[in-house]
């Protein structure tokens, strides 16, 4: 198919835009009806090579989603084939009246290493499979005639922790402009006063000149207000050289509106290039106005005030659809998040599509913006360290920051990710590398923080001074920043990476975990979410530290939805060697694979939507009788009340969180060790993360562990205040006689003293009676263990009795969740009332289901966009005749899709099974499923969906594309 003339006209204005921050999702026919083949294809760039055997595709395409899990293959990336090469190739005219101009390509990501050929001349390459980057294609074009466009894609040397995609998996955009041109993300807008008297923005235009010959043209900037009118305007005749030229503009405002998460006001820049008396360019692009500062003792300030950040991480990837990018998918995404309070997002650990960051401007959300994982093959090149930073690292970074720097809802960047070779300083020069890539970042933009996120709290040593030329540090999991706090107290701490905790939607069994790391043996993770990976905590955790730590930004939950790839715990190292079966994708969201919240999202809807009040109940009500079954209400409210068929079961209230004691003075208090074993394979998968806080967790299965077996090594302890304390017992990773250790304490951390007491070892015990010490910090001293192993600690108790509780860790979920224990199945309805100060706030309800009658569908909007790009989401479920949800529904369900839409997908939440995410079978799990459907690009009308299982009648839906 070629591109006609009248809609190659359409191209040219709907491209127009291609400079500035903002596409408004503009659609590009271009991404329409290309051919596609998997493997080297010889003289495949050339214009005469035969591709009429290929599959033909649309754009955005992610091949390997297309492909079955392979039960054998690596369950880190997903158990799908993205690992190949492949070539894609799109036909289409350029009109004669274009020549004289030039032609120009805006790729928002390929999967991996492009090489582009126009014509069969290579015009272009790049490496990175996240970046954007563009390429002028003028000299390979022909205007007036057939244009072909081919592109090599090659993620063979690509290397990932996850599932990546493969392909050209984000948009494409084309335009034609001037010899006299604004370049892609030429215009760059600041805002640097910001006043209750008034505001002052600057606008920064780029023109390049490929004339061959001086040029005047005049430059226009015209800002808009939020609502599109005119604010200030100005215009300057420039005589241009052959080359590139910046003019400044300034503006002197009255008055603005300020972007906030509340109120996200976005402004407009127009820029318009004129020559002799005619428009030869516009382009716009949209900022906001807003203050803000990460502090080092009081959090995230935004315009003034304290602003807690309520964030998640997200991966790219897009569920059934792969990496494969549509606007409409992380707007659905986005929609969630925010109903659940969001207000932060992290872009986990590359560049997200540029949509992304116009969402999160609309939307009102803070975007930590992160370029790398690591600077090693995860970067997309395998070199070492030093190479990759001075001779790969400053193009993505020119790419990344320009492309992103007008988007007010961007407010740090992040040059990596727990990068163990520079936390390590393994070659000794870290501090150098961290600040020649903050140099990158400054170079094309200083109006925001750097930063870091990282895991290794010994990385934070002042000598080694990593953290230096940063802005600020992020800190990922558990109190790994204490150690950061305490070498850097100037500078601010973000929690970069919070949970980590564990959930499968509608898998509830019954015999909750007896510790955070018991995660059973069938392969699922119960919905209760009472487990964590053995470095992260389940919510309630995180919530006791933004509530003490007033230091902190908030937090950034891994993740907010689940993703293809990392299934912790079910793989390699991290599993335990009882379970067998490989899982394919991951379990820390807080809503499922297939858009579906796991009882969690109402955990944090509790404590982050301020706006609703949040009342849930779970589980479902389909059990054995004789069945004693935990049931959880997760409420905004301090109390609810429990019905049973009309019976009150009691009304219980949330426990005061100063309240808690078990006895143990040091319980997750704040702590350092000299050093600690965290330690990855060369994929960056811990293997290891053994630091201080494990000993103070109330977890024996957990434990601290130093670097080394150098010596002397210390384990310290800060209790925030004097207690007075009468026994301390020390649970060994080894034989308590192994150890040679003094305790000590201190008043202020600095001067310490040797605590008195005797000491005996029981096994792997010492247990210390002391004379009733009153201490703020405590400290046990190791000077030797036998056999020259490396000191280890389970638990460092601190008790004013000798005596604590059995299970400590799960006692704060009180304080968050009310639980209501061993409540007898009852065929019937389950009804929770919740109460704040003693007035009702909401109630809910769960029945028990009967037989199976029907599928209920719901769309998630019935009205599309005929544009090739829009999606819709339908949830499938299965019901009895009341439509109550039958919630161990695990039927299978076949689709057919005629009309205006396509069949794109369809996921339900399991994360063990290996049904293809593109295939028209495809079973229900705990009763619910989600298929996406995509529109035809310019076909108007009706799409029919039909859903069908076994036993029961087809059900049907219909949709309206205009």
């Amino acid at each position: 198919m070629k591109v006609p003339y009248a809609i190659f006209l359409f191209l040219l204005v709907a491209v127009r835009c291609a400079g500035g921050a903002e596409s408004n999702f503009a659609v590009d026919p271009i991404n329409f009806d290309w051919t596609f083949s998997l493997g080297e294809k010889d003289g495949a760039e050339s214009p005469r090579f035969d591709d009429s055997a290929w599959s033909r595709v649309d754009l955005p395409h992610d091949w390997a989603i297309h492909s079955d899990f392979d039960p054998e293959g690596d369950p880190n990336t997903a158990k799908l084939p993205w690992k190949g090469e492949a070539w894609y190739r799109k036909r289409f005219e350029l009109p004669a009246a274009a020549a004289g101009k030039r032609l120009q390509f805006l790729f928002d990501g390929v999967m991996a290493n492009p090489a582009v050929y126009l014509n069969g001349r290579k015009v272009g390459s790049w490496v990175y499979g996240y970046n954007s980057f563009h390429i002028d294609a003028t000299d390979a074009a022909i205007f007036g005639g057939e244009n072909v466009l081919a592109v090599h894609v090659d993620t063979r040397g690509h290397h990932s922790r996850w599932y990546p995609g493969a392909g050209i998996y984000r948009k494409v955009s084309m335009r034609i402009v001037d010899d006299v041109h604004v370049p892609i993300w030429g215009v760059q807008v600041t805002t640097p006063k910001i006043e209750e008297s008034g505001a002052t923005a600057r606008v920064a235009v780029e023109i390049a000149n490929g004339s061959g010959e001086t040029r005047e043209v005049w430059a226009n900037v015209a800002l808009l207000d939020p609502v599109g009118d005119l604010v200030a305007a100005d215009r300057r005749l420039v005589r241009l050289q052959e080359g590139l030229e910046i003019v400044e503009f300034d503006f002197q405002l009255a008055s603005v509106l300020r972007w906030d998460v509340e109120h996200p006001h976005l402004y407009t820049a127009r820029v318009k290039l004129e020559s002799d008396a005619e428009e030869i360019q516009s382009v716009d692009t949209s900022f906001g106005f807003r203050v803000f500062e990460w502090t080092a003792d009081d959090g995230f300030h935004l315009n003034g005030r304290r602003l807690e950040l309520k964030g998640v991480n997200e991966h790219h990837t897009h569920g059934m659809l792969g990496a494969a990018f549509f606007p409409r998918s992380v707007e659905r995404k986005l929609e969630l998040l925010r109903d659940m309070g969001v207000n932060a997002l992290r872009t986990s650990h590359n560049p997200e599509a540029p949509e992304v960051l116009e969402l999160c401007d609309r939307l009102g959300i803070v975007v930590f913006n992160e370029l790398y994982d690591k600077w090693d093959r995860t970067g997309g090149v395998d070199v070492d360290t030093e190479t990759f930073v001075n001779e790969h690292a400053e193009k993505e970074v020119r790419n990344f920051v320009r492309r992103d720097r007008n988007h007010p809802s961007v407010m740090i960047w992040s040059v990596a990710n727990e990068d163990g070779a520079i936390l390590s300083n393994r070659d000794g020069k870290s501090a150098q590398h961290v600040a020649k890539m903050v140099d990158y970042f400054r170079r094309y933009d200083r109006t925001r923080p750097t930063t870091m996120g990282c895991h290794m709290a010994g990385g934070a040593r002042r000598e080694w001074g990593v953290f230096d030329s940063l802005d600020t540090s992020g800190w990922n999991y558990s109190q790994r920043y204490m150690n950061f706090r305490k070498n850097y107290p100037d500078k601010p701490i973000i929690y970069s990476e919070t949970a980590s905790a564990f959930g499968t939607r509608g898998h509830y069994e019954l015999q909750l975990p007896q510790s955070k790391i018991d995660f059973g043996d069938d392969g699922y993770l119960s919905a209760y979410v009472m487990t964590a990976a053995p470095w992260g905590d389940i919510p309630e955790h995180e919530f006791e530290r933004m509530r003490k730590h007033r230091y902190l930004n908030g937090d950034f939950v891994w993740t907010g939805f689940d993703y293809l790839g990392e299934p912790t715990p079910l793989r390699g190292t991290n599993s335990p060697p009882e379970l067998m079966l490989e899982a394919r994708s991951s379990y820390f969201g807080i809503i499922d694979l297939a858009g579906l919240p796991k009882d969690t999202f109402y955990l944090y809807r509790s404590q982050w939507n301020e706006a609703e009040p949040t009342v849930h109940l779970s589980p479902h009500w389909n059990w054995e009788e004789g069945d004693k079954v935990p049931v959880f209400v997760y409420t905004s409210g301090d109390e609810a009340e429990l019905f049973l068929n009309g019976r009150s079961l009691g009304r219980k209230s949330k426990v005061d969180p100063d309240q808690l004691q078990n006895g143990n003075l040091a319980y997750q208090k704040p702590s350092y060790a000299s050093s600690s074993e965290v330690y990855q394979d060369a994929g960056g998968n811990v293997l290891k993360d053994n630091t201080s806080d494990k000993a103070f967790d109330g977890n024996a299965d957990t434990r601290w562990c130093a670097s080394d077996g150098s010596l002397p090594q210390t384990l310290q302890v800060d209790l925030g205040q004097g207690r007075k304390a009468e026994w301390v017992r020390i649970r060994w990773e080894g034989t308590a006689a192994d150890y040679e250790f003094t305790l000590e304490g201190s008043a202020d951390g600095e001067v310490w003293s040797a605590v008195e007491g005797k000491i005996e070892a029981q096994g792997n015990l010492s247990v210390a009676k002391l004379e009733g010490e009153t201490y703020r910090f405590w400290r046990l001293s190791i000077a030797g263990v036998a056999g020259g192993r490396w000191a280890s600690v389970r638990e460092f108790e601190i008790l004013e009795q000798d005596e604590v509780s059995s299970d400590p860790y799960f006692d704060i979920v009180d304080a968050y969740r009310i639980r209501f224990f061993d409540i007898p199945f009852e065929a019937g309805t389950l009804e929770v009332v919740a109460y704040e100060d003693g007035q009702e706030i909401g109630r809910d309800r769960v029945e028990t289901a009967g037989a199976a009658k029907r599928l209920l569908l719901e769309a998630d909007r019935r009205q599309l966009n005929a544009d090739g790009m829009d999606l819709c989401y339908v949830t499938v479920q299965l019901v009895d005749e009341k439509g109550t949800l039958c919630p161990w529904a695990m039927d299978t369900l076949e689709f057919e899709v005629e009309g205006a839409a396509v069949f794109m997908g369809v996921a339900n939440g399991d994360a063990v099974q290996m049904d293809g995410l593109t295939d028209d079978r495809h079973p229900l799990f705990y009763g619910q499923a989600v298929v996406a459907l995509r529109s035809k690009p310019s076909q108007s009308g009706e799409a029919v969906l039909r859903v069908k299982t076994e036993g029961l009648p087809a059900s049907e839906l219909r949709l309206q594309f205009n």
